[in-house]
């Protein structure tokens, strides 16, 4: 039809004002597709009629020639808006969300199980995720939930107003009009009651979308240490593991929070390690605070994030943290290390007495390395026997002894014997010979002076007549004994008399002088002997 038209830009008034629609054409309509378009052009024409007034873009619904938004906005309302006969309370003492939350909670447009099954949103349940004995719509979530019960009873107390039970609003607006109260109390009572609906409801909607039920909990602790074994038990059934990140404590020193966190929460810190190692941690935000509460004298729970950024682990043996021992766990295992009994006995005894036990055979080796290198013994079966000897029995004077590992002395003894018979010729029966290099006398008397070797050396007073015969040799008689001494091996020394002594200065201190000629010194030098046994002392006192 446009193609027709001698007047492109013809107004749709002049048009109108023609004698038919089709004078200003260039030639008439033929048969075919011109002809069933135009006559459908004036099926929908005809019905409309024009008045003739200037054209404006305002016109109304209600036929007075005016278009309004207020009047379109209202039919609309009429059409989509449920209505109720109930008039909408408006508490000015609360947050306009919690109000809009009541808004909607009378007109029954609040997300809960019934409702969302009603729209076609697929849940695991309809019955109330925290007790799951009824269907959860509004009525149950707001009145008939046990939570929500308890939760209006607690408030009942706290104004010091009756409680009743009721099952809709239009019950609990008749209880609630029926309270002798001030306006002004009635409304801060009112939102109060309101408030507490949107918090049990909030939570409860987290419940169902986040799985917040595994952590809500409005339990008190009596430590952070109990809290923090409630969280992990919540924990691991789920596939995952809590761990302490950090805590926190106040001025005076008192730890009043903790932060508890995922095993794979935190940055990977590379260093420079040729050993290839496996990266757990992925910045995993999932946190929970625990709090001291000094209203409640415990402590409490807050959930901070419950979402992971990685899959539940399929099996708990991943999470080293979950295969570690506890105590008591450790100390059967260090109990069973000293009765000799292998690793994997003592894991199955382990997994025998605790069923969530998830700890491996390399966790039991660990274990007794750690306990071995805490006793300082080597890892031999009989040194693991070996315990310490009670000196206090043997001398008030000894207390320490360190055990260590000792090759046998049969072998040093028979050398000994050897070497002793072979530098001083001596026969079976202790019968000294002569000796080119040394005159019988000589012989004689180095005889005298060395004891058998099977004996133990004198304790009396015998060495007189050996101190003075030591000094009436010769100086050449003193420098054979001594190189004869050299060749001794030093094994043998102690069972040689004595054959010089020494008297030292009587001033009280003889006894650090003596000790300091034994060891070679001066006899000025006794301060420092002094000083070293003094220091042995205070480095060893639980020994002394």
């Amino acid at each position: 039809m446009y193609a027709l038209e001698r007047n492109k830009e013809i107004s749709v008034a002049a048009k109108w004002g023609d004698p038919s629609f089709d004078h200003s054409f260039r030639r008439q309509v033929r048969d075919g597709a011109e002809s069933q378009q135009w006559a459908d052009l004036l099926s929908l024409l005809g019905t409309f009629s024009l008045s003739p007034s200037i054209d404006r873009w305002v016109c109304d619904l209600n036929g007075d020639g005016s278009f309004r938004v207020k009047g379109f906005r209202s039919v609309l309302d009429d059409l989509i808006l449920p209505s109720s006969n109930m008039a909408t309370r408006w508490v000015k003492c609360v947050p306009v969300k919690v109000n809009v939350y009541a808004w909607r909670a009378r007109l029954e447009r609040l997300p809960t199980r019934d409702n969302l099954a009603k729209r076609g949103v697929h849940t695991d349940s309809n019955l109330c995720p925290v007790y799951g004995s009824s269907l959860e719509n509004i009525q149950h979530l707001l009145f008939g939930c046990d939570l929500a019960k308890s939760i209006f009873r607690k408030i009942c107390r706290w104004w010091n107003i009756s409680w009743v039970h009721f099952s809709s609003f239009v019950e609990w607006d008749s209880w609630f009009a029926s309270i002798r109260l001030s306006s002004k109390l009635k409304s801060l009572l009112e939102g109060v009651l309101i408030t507490s609906w949107w918090r049990t409801t909030h939570l409860k909607m987290l419940n169902i979308l986040y799985k917040y039920r595994y952590f809500f909990t409005d339990e008190v602790f009596n430590s952070d240490e109990e809290l923090k074994n409630w969280a992990q038990k919540k924990a691991r059934p789920l596939g995952y593991v809590i761990v302490t990140k950090r805590s926190k404590a106040n001025t005076s020193g008192f730890k009043n929070e903790v932060y508890l966190r995922c095993d794979r929460s935190g940055q990977y810190k590379e260093n420079e390690s040729s050993k290839d190692t496996a990266i757990r941690k992925i910045n995993c935000p999932f946190m929970l605070v625990g709090k001291y509460s000094w209203v409640y004298n415990g402590w409490t729970l807050i959930v901070m994030c419950d979402e992971h950024n990685h899959p539940p682990a399929q099996h708990m043996e991943a999470h080293p943290y979950a295969r570690r021992l506890t105590t008591d766990e450790y100390r059967l295992v260090e109990d069973l290390t000293k009765k000799n009994m292998e690793a994997r006995n003592i894991l199955a005894i382990l997994k025998e007495q605790n069923k969530d036990n998830v700890s491996t055979i390399k966790d039991i080796y660990n274990a007794q390395s750690k306990i071995r290198k805490a006793q300082k013994v080597e890892e031999t079966t009989m040194q693991v026997q070996w315990e310490y000897i009670p000196l206090d029995s043997v001398d008030i004077f000894w207390r320490t002894l360190k055990v260590s590992w000792s090759e046998p002395v049969e072998d040093d003894d028979i050398q000994c014997e050897e070497l002793f018979m072979r530098v001083f010729d001596i026969d079976l029966n202790m019968q000294p010979t002569r000796h080119n290099s040394v005159s019988n006398t000589q012989t004689g008397r180095m005889h005298n002076l060395i004891s058998d070797l099977n004996e133990e050396p004198p304790r009396h007073n015998s060495f007189v007549n050996q101190t003075s015969m030591w000094h009436d040799s010769s100086t050449d008689e003193q420098i054979e004994i001594e190189r004869l001494r050299k060749q001794i091996p030093k094994v043998v020394h102690p069972y040689i008399l004595v054959l010089d002594i020494q008297n030292v200065m009587s001033d009280g201190n003889c006894g650090f002088r003596a000790v300091a000629l034994g060891l070679g010194l001066s006899e000025d030098q006794w301060p420092r002997i002094r000083s070293d046994l003094v220091r042995e002392l205070e480095a060893r006192q639980r020994q002394y």
